[in-house]
């Protein structure tokens, strides 16, 4: 059997990285829902960054957040906020000239302050999603995008994923899909046929992200199939499937460089709200060499020939019938940031056991406030052990706030403890 190392998405990449981790990249990213989105978690990469990266920012993150991760040895003083007002498509605001002459000061005065050579030639773009757009932006800002955007366009869609698994002979989930201009009968006469095999069926949008545009149906009511119909969006694709309990949900994170060389970054569990919703990760998730490491490895040497650069993502479905696949995000994922500060703990720390990423509702309040709540189970740069590191916090004035952490500890019982500690002094 092949055993595989984890590896770094940041070393992977090389450096000086240019981020560009807005959720509005995504194409998809008006037709998810507001109420489910939230902020654009566009703080995320500040969290990761190394000292000499650059990191591009639709708003200004919590001044706070940004001298606490400096306190503790983390994050970069490069930040650069995109001119434009924040209703203004992003695209627009990356392609804005002043954008490129304060992306080149920043680069040219690491050059002045380092000792490596070729600070600015070595530049590479790190976009969330990366399609014809950032493609543009690249070229525009004179920096290679370590991306594959005409791929990744065709990838974003679940159903050319379903295709390339029944290739390759992947096992996925039978299902119908469905184009909403079909019409309601047609809907209606999809569910009613999937909903005897497993008494549920599950509705994914074509172009869904972590589950937003995701739907459970428990009945075959007209009213409730009715009311779901009315939900979608006109002219898309959506693939219908039924419903079976989960014992696990496993995603693993993967790497393909230039020189076409695979890397795997980390498998972990997917923590599922409400059996749809995306909410964290656990670490560590599957055994190596299970079958969810022999049909990633299978799925990435097939995108390996098809052409395919930088980070994806695969999403799995562990149930009594057996391991299936779900879907392929050919981008960067929610389970990377928390993974790339485990990451980082151990080149500081030694090795880390478990560790847990959770998104926690809270109410309305600061950073400075969620500082003096945490106190000692905050990261101080001393030790990782028991400790939490928040990666994502701008979500905190949201309509509906949240915070995403990342905990470390010695077993994953402590790390669930530690974080029952936490959600209690965050409630």
């Amino acid at each position: 059997m092949r055993r595989f190392k984890t590896a770094s998405y940041l070393d992977l990449l090389g450096s000086p990285r240019i981020f560009v981790h807005d959720l509005s990249v995504l194409p998809t990213y008006q037709k998810i829902p507001k109420y489910l989105l939230g902020e654009g978690k566009f703080d995320r990469a500040v969290a990761i960054a190394q000292p000499e990266d650059v990191v591009l920012l639709s708003e200004k993150p919590d001044p706070d957040y940004v001298h606490w991760l400096q306190s503790v040895g983390l994050g970069t003083r490069h930040l650069i906020m995109l001119p434009g007002k924040k209703t203004d498509p992003l695209v627009n605001r990356l392609l804005h000239h002043s954008v490129k002459k304060t992306l080149n000061i920043a680069l040219n005065n690491q050059k002045k302050n380092s000792q490596k050579k070729n600070v600015v030639k070595n530049a590479v773009l790190a976009p969330y999603y990366a399609d014809k757009q950032v493609a543009k932006i690249g070229k525009q800002l004179g920096i290679p995008v370590y991306a594959s955007p005409a791929l990744s366009e065709k990838l974003s869609g679940k159903v050319y994923f379903e295709q390339m698994c029944k290739r390759i002979g992947i096992p996925i989930l039978k299902d119908t899909i469905f184009h909403v201009d079909d019409g309601l009968e047609r809907f209606q006469s999809i569910i009613k046929h999937a909903i005897k095999t497993t008494d549920q069926v599950i509705i994914r949008g074509d172009f869904g992200s972590g589950g937003k545009v995701t739907f459970v149906i428990d009945d075959n009511k007209p009213e409730t199939v009715q009311n779901i119909f009315l939900r979608t969006h006109h002219h898309e694709l959506y693939i219908i499937e039924p419903f079976f309990n989960a014992i696990c949900s496993p995603s693993s994170l993967w790497f393909i460089t230039k020189e076409g060389k695979i890397f795997h970054l980390q498998t972990s569990l997917q923590l599922i709200e409400k059996n749809v919703m995306y909410a964290g990760n656990e670490y560590p998730g599957v055994p190596k060499n299970s079958l969810v490491q022999q049909y990633s490895y299978r799925i990435a040497k097939e995108l390996k020939k098809e052409g395919f650069i930088g980070i994806f993502g695969i999403d799995f479905l562990e149930t009594t019938k057996g391991v299936f696949a779900l879907e392929c995000n050919p981008r960067v994922t929610g389970a990377m940031y928390p993974w790339e500060l485990v990451k980082l703990m151990e080149k500081r720390h030694g090795t880390i056991n478990a560790a847990r990423a959770e998104y926690i509702q809270t109410r309305r309040i600061t950073f400075r406030k969620v500082q003096q709540m945490l106190e000692t189970m905050l990261y101080d740069g001393r030790r990782a052990e028991g400790k939490v590191i928040p990666y994502n916090v701008g979500s905190l004035r949201s309509p509906h706030p949240s915070i995403a952490l990342v905990g470390m500890g010695s077993s994953t019982k402590k790390v669930r403890e530690l974080f029952e500690k936490v959600k209690k002094k965050l409630s």
